[in-house]
């Protein structure tokens, strides 16, 4: 929050953590933004990108935490959209509890009629293990062209602009003293692979993940 009130400010450098960050300003838009711990927190302008529309639409302070394996948002104060960074938006929620440890297995050996009633027992479980995944042999890609007027498009703008941001400085640099225009890079059009099968098995997977393992363990 300290930094979100700070980016919406006019400081120059914020201190976050004991640490002292420089703010700086994103050309062209002019958002305000600063790097902490390897994140970037940017200040999110009224443009025509998703997050840009829904500032002009309700003149809301949005500032974006792009962080490694998923970004955040954080909203006139609150975290809007929980990530890597911030997990969570109460700060006394502690980490998850650890698992109990499971006892040890009587190492004593099972009758036959015992051990075939257990495999059958296996293998009908093996094979109802998740309801809900489909097979993989109905799996089927289509190859789709994304509508750049549609907040899909947009935050591939924004992910683009942001991996792009602060690599080409040195060299429009050298461009511009050389007399020639700088070079900026924009997405001119995006596809998409959609697998309905793959992705509800791929989502599957990761509540079965979620609800199985601590997050130390995922």
């Amino acid at each position: 929050v300290l930094v979100h009130e700070g980016l919406h400010g006019t400081a120059t450098s914020l201190s976050v953590g004991g640490d002292t960050v420089a703010v700086e300003l994103k050309s062209p838009s002019k958002e305000r933004f600063c790097r902490f711990r390897g994140v970037v927190f940017r200040q999110q302008s009224a443009n025509n990108s998703s997050g840009g529309k829904e500032v002009k639409a309700t003149g809301a302070k949005m500032t974006w935490i792009e962080a490694k394996g998923g970004w955040g948002k954080i909203v006139d104060g609150k975290l809007a959209k929980p990530c890597s960074l911030i997990r969570s938006a109460d700060p006394a929620a502690g980490p998850p509890a650890k698992k109990a440890k499971k006892a040890p297995l009587q190492n004593t050996p099972p009758a036959a009629s015992s051990a075939a009633t257990s495999s059958t027992s296996v293998a009908q479980s093996a094979g109802s293990l998740d309801p809900a995944m489909p097979p993989i042999a109905g799996a089927s890609a289509t190859l789709r062209e994304i509508d750049r007027d549609c907040e899909e498009f947009w935050k591939l703008e924004e992910t683009l602009a942001a991996h792009v941001h602060g690599r080409n400085e040195d060299y429009n640099e050298k461009r511009i003293k050389a007399g020639k225009k700088p070079i900026s890079f924009v997405l001119a059009a995006a596809q998409a692979i959609d697998n309905p099968v793959l992705q509800r098995r791929f989502e599957a997977c990761r509540q079965s993940i979620a609800t199985s393992c601590t997050v130390q363990e995922a």
